[in-house]
């Protein structure tokens, strides 16, 4: 049986985007999770987990990513930060990169999700400090999203944008990958792929039947696919399989009535 893996995004044979270019895709964002855990004894040492996942910039004041991104304390001996980067396909140049950090109050997943099934896979964080998306829409602006649903999806090429691995072999990049070569794929469809797994109820698949291939693949959780040709965010990046491509990728359908009502709900109808 194959597992669901929590991803993050775009592997093998990505087309590399510069700095120049960022107006591609200024709402794309990257999520730094540091998990700080106090250990105490004699030296009070403080432990500090770190991941990262994508994101996308919403609204002014909202980032959308996958709910298995937020990352919650389980103690009081725990705390998270959030670091959300962007306005750069450089995330790792402090000359070029913005960032708002966020406390983990501010952090929601959606009340549905579930870590083992993936269902319900959509986060929201809230940023006090809001985005200028006035300025310069061509480095920072946000995306609309397919929530409530304006367009159904049958068949199409997809595009998805992330700061995830590269490859199989882990290598993280500090600059942001795209792929316009994914092909939706209904539930149904990637259920048989996926054969005796079950898939989560809330997503839809994508998979790049070309050669070279390209995909999702850890690192890029959250990221955004979209249509390219009407700007629409259609999900968010959810799940795949190690190594990447090797089944149709996974992500959670924003046209889904419970991961809409609940945006809706949590950020007041931005759409």
């Amino acid at each position: 049986m194959e597992s669901v893996t929590k991803v993050c995004l775009i592997s093998v044979v990505m087309v590399t985007l510069i700095n120049t270019v960022m107006s591609n895709f200024p709402y794309v964002c990257r999520l730094a999770i540091d998990k700080y855990i106090t250990i105490l004894d004699f030296m009070n040492i403080i432990i500090i987990e770190k991941s990262h996942c994508s994101c996308s910039i919403i609204a002014p004041d909202w980032v959308l990513t996958a709910g298995h991104c937020i990352v919650l304390s389980t103690s009081i001996f725990e705390s998270v930060i959030y670091t959300i980067q962007f306005g750069t396909t450089y995330v790792d140049n402090p000359d070029l990169v913005s960032i708002r950090e966020v406390s983990e109050n501010r952090a929601y997943q959606h009340p549905n999700f579930n870590e083992t099934t993936l269902e319900s896979d959509v986060g929201l964080i809230y940023v006090s400090s809001k985005f200028d998306l006035e300025s310069d829409p061509s480095v920072v602006s946000s995306i609309k999203i397919n929530c409530p649903p304006i367009i159904s999806v049958e068949s199409a090429y997809l595009t998805a944008a992330g700061f995830g691995y590269i490859n199989n072999d882990n290598t993280l990049p500090t600059q942001l990958y795209f792929t316009n070569e994914l092909q939706y794929m209904d539930l149904p469809n990637c259920q048989n792929e996926w054969q005796s797994t079950p898939l989560p109820n809330t997503c839809f698949c994508a998979w790049d039947f070309t050669t070279p291939v390209s995909s999702i693949c850890n690192g890029d959780s959250g990221c955004p696919i979209l249509l390219p040709d009407t700007l629409l965010q259609i999900g968010i990046g959810s799940f795949g399989t190690t190594p990447c491509n090797a089944l149709p990728q996974g992500f959670t359908d924003l046209s889904n009535v419970n991961v809409c009502n609940w945006i809706t709900e949590k950020t007041g109808n931005i759409s």
